[in-house]
């Protein structure tokens, strides 16, 4: 009987107490805090615009030119231009070089500290997205042709074509030991 009446205390005292997690004015600070960081957020992310301008190119004009082009080649009597069909079939990546330093994780491998005028730069949340620093770069090299295992911790100057952040690497050069 003891025991029941214990049980029974801890339980009332247990209900009874508020936790300060259910607090209406915590909450309210809480969706104050929310509203103000994604201001702040809108307000960095406005004042920064991309690092390269976009081309938005409809499908629909390219289409209609290559139609107008042939329809004015029937009408002459010229042989029809081969124009491309869309706008990404005329784009072909330059050939760059940029120079870091070679590290392997699992089965790919990477350029850090990246150095070149065509080398990518990236922001970070660690600077609140105000500086640019050098981005890494995924290195590939499908045919295994390059060695590139054989240079992993050497800083290495790598020539290919570079489409977003990874490189498709034609040739390779040592250019020192990496600083770390």
């Amino acid at each position: 009987m003891h025991v029941s009446k214990w049980i029974t205390r801890v339980r009332k005292s247990v209900r009874s107490k508020k936790s300060p997690l259910r607090s209406p004015r915590l909450a309210q600070a809480a969706g104050v805090a929310v509203i103000v960081l994604v201001v702040a957020a809108a307000f960095v992310v406005a004042a920064h615009p991309p690092d390269s301008p976009v081309d938005v190119v409809s499908p629909l004009p390219v289409k209609a030119m290559v139609a107008k082009a042939s329809a004015s080649a029937k009408k002459s009597g010229a042989p029809p231009s081969h124009a491309p069909a869309t706008a990404q079939a005329a784009h072909v990546p330059d050939a760059v070089t940029i120079t870091g330093c070679l590290e392997r994780s699992h089965d790919e491998f990477r350029l850090k500290d990246t150095q070149g005028a065509d080398a990518p730069k990236s922001r970070t949340w660690k600077t609140g997205f105000l500086t640019k620093h050098s981005a890494t770069i995924a290195v590939i090299d499908a045919a295994d042709r390059l060695k590139l295992a054989d240079r992993v911790g050497d800083r290495v100057s790598v020539s290919g074509t570079l489409e977003g952040r990874e490189m498709d690497a034609r040739r390779v050069e040592r250019i020192g030991a990496c600083e770390s």
